[in-house]
């Protein structure tokens, strides 16, 4: 079944796989960022989660609610509970040091494996994507993902307005 399953995922799949597990390995070794540069994969990896909602469950109240629920709560908690960036910051170059984390690939890799996912159930098993708690449960997790991403951006946000 897993195999019939990968000889029908088109080509250009696996092509964003490899692009986005580059980006995330890239992630794992220590880099050099401006602010803004900070900033974009958070970003996009949002953009990315609700373009995935939306294209999958389409742009209502109720899904963009539990979008956002995951995204807020999480961002809030995790931001307050864990170091998710070790990263210095510079104000004299506006840089930051940030060290190499493996947690980006982990949250690249959830969000394109959720949108596989729901690509998967809705060729094979698309009842079950009639379902409201089968759909909850996935709007609210693209949120999660997202929500973790944005944590991570938020912290990076507060350690540039410290004083040094």
């Amino acid at each position: 079944m897993v195999l019939e399953i990968l000889k029908h995922t088109p080509l250009w799949v696996y092509g964003l796989l490899l692009g986005l597990l580059y980006l995330g390995v890239a992630q794992s070794r220590p880099r050099q960022l401006s602010r803004p540069r900070a900033l974009i994969l958070p970003m996009v990896m949002v953009v990315l989660s609700a373009l995935g909602l939306i294209s999958s469950f389409g742009a209502t109240a109720l899904h963009l609610g539990l979008w956002l629920v995951g995204l807020a709560v999480t961002a809030l908690v995790a931001g307050e509970l864990f170091t998710l960036v070790k990263a210095r910051y510079h104000a004299h170059s506006g840089q930051f040091h940030v060290e190499g984390s493996w947690l980006p690939l982990l949250l690249i890799l959830g969000i394109f494996l959720t949108k596989y996912l729901v690509g998967v159930l809705s060729a094979l098993h698309s009842q079950l994507l009639a379902e409201p708690a089968v759909v909850a449960i996935l709007c609210l997790l693209y949120g999660v993902l997202s929500g973790l991403f944005l944590a991570r951006a938020r912290r990076l946000w507060r350690l540039a307005r410290q004083p040094e």
